[in-house]
């Protein structure tokens, strides 16, 4: 059955565009794949059989590929499987996402140093603290000549997402004002495409700030686009004017009149993406299709698959630390996550922002110690510190009514309390109804609150005192799940929206 549906793929890719005279070529695009080493050998088969064809493919991965498998956060070589993988499947081009510096510069070097494809950056200076990387590549392929330039998020932090001491010398500059900058590369190439990790909302204004740019493959905000969007040059589908490619002074959008397309595919390598360009006898592209292939209907290419069974034989993730008595969702994993966090550092609250919870569900039976690494795969420690429910509540305000991809929404989840958020008739936060736990100071005494070290380093709030930092959260979940076991944590929601 999978191998049919590969079949059935493949033929609708090559029959795209029907007749004589076009060639194609295909760029095979990833995001976000946080060490999800087991998807690769699925990758490996869509690869392997799109490249048999006679079209050029071109395979590409938009950053973040570290971070989110203890197999390969916590290998011997800290993140080496993505590396080898992504080498084994011959990939072409990437660029950084924020997540590739979570363990240093020093280790990213070493990384990006085992690495036989090139990366790209653009809004980055290394300034010693890591190799010298391009802004930019040229790729000739099909007839085609393509200027890939690459692009990293950066938050008010003047850096990407993360602590400051793992980004050493490096700055970095705006994305956006740096596409701008690099856009007469439009002269010197066919199409000129960003591969950035800067998010769909940043990538949309991209689009219609400069719109030389035919092409973004994106990544960063996780966000799923089955087809493609398009943005800018009155086009509501995926056909090209056939008017040809501008080849000198830099033209007024991407691909003369067609405007730019925009694509991601989410994250965890659920699915890859597959852009079909289709290119005339004159040199002229007539078509972009953009579609995701679902990976889990591909059946895995044994020698992949054999590799990554050999990187998860390291270590003693496999131990079993308790029991889950049911299917754990997502709500009952954050309300394990932060009891955990609250009980293993005797606090009043704890707080945890929900994207440093990584698993969506556990099934019912055996946890092992590579599910708690999976849950918490950053290496985090809890740090504790006293707050007023005033301040409670400006933490939660400042994070609901910053800007980002977790701005206005549930994102900070509490054991010890719960609250309700209202808001204002412009959608931004107002304030916090708060309720707490049985024995609790009343709203003029001080909390023992416990966070993670990510959200004390990059939340805006603030607490009285001196801060004092905890063990790392991975042994507090452990402990937690060897004390509580058989487990069933609760579901309950304890943050929602007043609407």
């Amino acid at each position: 059955m999978k191998r049919t549906v590969l079949l059935l793929f493949a033929a609708g890719v090559l029959a795209a565009c029907g007749g004589g005279g076009m060639r194609r070529v295909i760029i095979v695009s990833t995001n976000d794949t946080h060490g999800a080493i087991d998807m690769f050998a699925r990758l490996a088969t869509l690869t392997d059989s799109l490249r048999r064809g006679e079209d050029p493919v071109i395979l590409l991965h938009a950053g973040d590929w570290s971070t989110g498998n203890p197999y390969a956060d916590l290998y011997p070589k800290r993140g080496y499987p993505n590396i080898a993988l992504m080498d084994s499947l011959h990939y072409d081009l990437a660029t950084l996402g924020n997540h590739e510096f979570d363990n240093g510069t020093d280790t990213l070097t070493a990384r990006l140093n085992d690495a036989t494809f090139p990366v790209v950056v653009a809004n980055m200076q290394s300034n010693g603290s890591l190799p010298e990387l391009k802004p930019y590549r040229f790729i000739d392929a099909g007839g085609l000549r393509f200027c890939f330039l690459g692009l990293i998020t950066v938050t008010d932090s003047g850096h990407p997402d993360g602590f400051d001491y793992n980004f050493g010398r490096t700055t970095f500059s705006d994305p956006i004002e740096t596409a701008k900058k690099y856009a007469c590369l439009r002269d010197s190439c066919d199409i000129l495409v960003a591969l950035t990790h800067i998010g769909y909302e940043q990538d949309s204004i991209l689009a219609v700030s400069t719109p030389e740019f035919g092409l973004v493959i994106g990544g960063h905000s996780h966000t799923v686009v089955p087809d493609g969007r398009w943005i800018g040059g009155g086009l509501s589908n995926s056909i090209l004017s056939n008017s040809g490619l501008s080849t000198s002074g830099c033209s007024s959008d991407g691909l003369s009149g067609g405007g730019t397309l925009i694509t991601q595919t989410g994250s965890k390598l659920r699915y890859a993406g597959v852009t079909t360009l289709t290119v005339n006898d004159e040199g002229q592209v007539v078509n972009i299709e953009n579609r995701l292939v679902d990976l889990s209907e591909l059946a895995p290419e044994p020698r992949i698959a054999a590799m990554v069974e050999q990187f998860k034989s390291e270590g003693q993730f496999g131990e079993t630390v308790g029991e889950a008595t049911q299917y754990l969702s997502k709500n009952a994993l954050c309300n394990l996550f932060v009891d955990a966090l609250r009980t293993g550092t005797r606090a009043d609250v704890a707080l945890v922002n929900l994207g440093g919870v990584r698993l969506d569900h556990l099934d019912q039976g055996c946890i092992t110690r590579g599910d708690v690494y999976s849950l918490e795969p950053f290496g985090n420690r809890a740090v504790l510190v006293e707050m007023t429910t005033a301040q409670i509540e400006e933490m939660i305000r400042n994070k609901f009514n910053s800007t980002g991809k977790e701005s206005h929404a549930i994102d900070l989840w509490p054991s010890g309390m719960s609250y309700r958020v209202a808001l204002d008739d412009n959608g931004e936060m107002r304030r916090a109804w708060m309720s707490h736990g049985t024995g609790l100071p009343d709203a003029g005494g001080r909390f023992l609150v416990a966070m993670s070290d990510f959200v004390f380093a990059n939340y805006r709030f603030s607490y009285s005192g001196p801060a004092r930092q905890g063990e790392p959260i991975t042994a507090l979940l452990e402990k937690y799940i060897r004390g509580h076991s058989p487990i069933s944590p609760s579901s309950k929601v304890m943050a929602q929206i007043d609407r």
